[in-house]
């Protein structure tokens, strides 16, 4: 009984965690876009 609590609860602590991660790094690389995006049309502004 004791052992399947452990189980379930660790399965639950690691879907957390990839879950997490997961929107982590969504957030991350929006901002990355973000940030090339607002570059390149610095540069087209400049250029033009």
């Amino acid at each position: 009984m004791l052992r399947s609590v452990k189980i379930v609860l660790l399965c639950w602590f690691v879907l957390i965690n990839e879950v997490g991660v997961y929107e982590a790094t969504e957030i991350r690389s929006s901002q990355i876009v973000e940030a090339k995006n607002s570059r390149m049309a610095n540069g087209f502004f400049t250029i033009a």
